[in-house]
């Protein structure tokens, strides 16, 4: 006698369950779920269609730290940048607070200094102006796993490179703080606008 296929009715229920493999969920619990795409389970049994999303702040979590224009004067298609917990690529792209345009990162344009967290970058187009010393770079582009995200008393915080960040949902703000060790005055009776310390383990940018 010839095999003839044969359908059976279930229910779509029992939620996600991800620790079972597929010959499982079918002989234990048919109508569950392994993998749920653009669906979720329903607080009313079964599954419901996700009606969509709203991002929560359309700029980027930052990918090399809180990036700041090092040294006034600036201009052409060279530009030195500070602040960087990580070196910035080739191709990427960002923008410079009083500074109009987007500018590229040109093709072997990444000089990069981890002992003071400065990078030289060669850029594909000049500068339209010079920026400011310590002029925010906002990178619009960037690489880096973001390792967590968390909702916390109306702000979300998320994780990327070894550093923390926050946003209210209009850009975002660094919230961790680098090591420096335990930091002491050097000597008593220190006046002016320079102070003398001890006991640093990292660079103070």
């Amino acid at each position: 006698m010839a095999d003839r296929w044969q359908t059976y009715p279930f229910e779509f229920r029992g939620g996600l369950i991800t620790n079972l493999s597929p010959l499982q969920h079918g002989l234990q619990l048919p109508g569950s779920a392994r993998v749920l795409r653009n669906f979720e389970p329903s607080i009313e049994g079964g599954y419901r269609r996700i009606d969509g999303f709203d991002k929560y702040d359309s700029a980027i979590v930052p990918a090399y730290g809180d990036a700041r224009v090092h040294g006034s004067g600036q201009s052409g298609t060279t530009l030195i940048i500070a602040n960087l917990m990580f070196s910035s690529l080739e191709g990427d792209t960002f923008t410079i607070a009083g500074v109009t345009g987007t500018y590229t990162i040109a093709t072997g344009g990444v000089s990069y200094n981890a002992a003071t967290n400065r990078a030289t970058l060669t850029l594909t187009t000049s500068l339209a102006s010079s920026p400011a010393d310590k002029a925010a770079i906002t990178f619009i582009s960037g690489t880096g796993t973001i390792q967590g995200v968390a909702a916390w008393t109306g702000k979300v915080i998320a994780a990327r490179n070894d550093s923390l960040y926050r946003s209210t949902g209009s850009g975002w703000t660094k919230i961790s703080v680098p090591a420096y060790g335990t930091v002491l005055v050097n000597g008593a009776g220190q006046t002016g606008s320079s102070l003398a310390v001890d006991g640093l383990t990292g660079t103070i940018n």
